[in-house]
């Protein structure tokens, strides 16, 4: 996760948060009994950096609501995306959009 900013669930046994200065993963309160998957599964963006609706371009926070559903901070493209589970496929634009910023 290059760059992530911030990570949060809504349940207190799966919080984490991370700071890209530190590069360091915060997870308190797991289980002693927990397991780990020995792969990962993409569950939102994997195609490149871009701004369609199956791309992310520096996502700053993640939120993973009780339903599943992953709410994501596409920095890069002013806007929130909505991956509802079952359908990883492409996210949904919910707040903002791309437009450029003058410096």
């Amino acid at each position: 996760m290059t760059n992530t900013i911030g990570t949060t669930t809504t349940t207190s046994t799966t919080t984490t948060t991370s700071t890209t200065t530190t590069s360091e993963l915060l997870i308190p309160n797991i289980f002693a009994n927990a397991t780990w998957s020995k792969n990962g599964v993409i569950v939102a963006g994997g195609n490149g950096k871009g701004n369609a609706t199956n791309q992310l371009n520096e996502p700053f926070g993640v939120f993973i609501d009780d339903d599943r559903i992953v709410l994501i901070a596409d920095y890069l493209n002013h806007r929130i995306m909505q991956w509802k589970t079952g359908d990883m496929t492409n996210g949904h634009v919910v707040a903002g959009g791309t437009y450029s910023i003058r410096h």
